[in-house]
């Protein structure tokens, strides 16, 4: 009961600043941050102090964003982090008065690429039309045309009957044995 507790420790932001290797600007704009996502840090009298729990969570965030996890702090404190061993794509840069050049040449492109687009769709739809036409086309022709099954007795029936002559009952020539075997009866 007679615990020696340590004061909670609280810091200021020139400690602050030198811990994490920022500018007073910078550590300004990093507080703002931390407090549009934890709420008001403490002050004093001199103005803003840091707890050391809220210093810690600075730096796990910074670090978050450093590894490509978080796309900025704001993101890291609400706890939007991508998961172990990937990364968050980065935050695409606003572009500036330099860049409303080669913006005016994206939209270019893009109309070319929409007229193309367009110029395909076209060609598809007409060639699905033309597809139409010659299937419609080929099932009237199949239609139209016997069936194999109609044209083979069709062709038997056109056909003229062949007769098939009756065979004729010949006798078979004796051959030499025969002939000898006729020959020996009649002794």
């Amino acid at each position: 009961m007679g615990e020696d507790r340590e004061p909670r420790r609280v810091y200021s932001p020139a400690d602050v600043g030198e811990r994490l290797g920022v500018s007073q600007q910078r550590l300004r704009q990093l507080a703002a941050a931390f407090e549009r996502v934890r709420g008001d840090l403490p002050r004093d009298d001199r103005g803003r102090v840091w707890p050391e729990a809220a210093v810690e969570e600075l730096e796990r965030a910074r670090a978050l964003v450093r590894d490509g996890r978080a796309t900025g702090v704001e993101a890291a404190l609400r706890g939007e982090v991508a998961p172990d061993g990937s990364e968050v794509p980065p935050v695409p840069a606003r572009p500036g008065a330099g860049d409303m050049a080669a913006l005016a040449d994206l939209v270019a492109e893009l109309r070319g690429l929409r007229e193309a687009v367009e110029e395909q769709n076209r060609i598809l739809r007409d060639q699905g039309e033309r597809l139409e036409a010659l299937e419609r086309e080929n099932r009237e022709l199949r239609a139209a045309l016997p069936t194999p099954a109609e044209t083979v007795t069709e062709d038997r029936e056109s056909e003229e009957p062949k007769s098939s002559p009756e065979p004729v009952a010949q006798s078979p020539k004796p051959g030499v044995f025969g002939r000898v075997r006729v020959w020996l009866r009649g002794w």
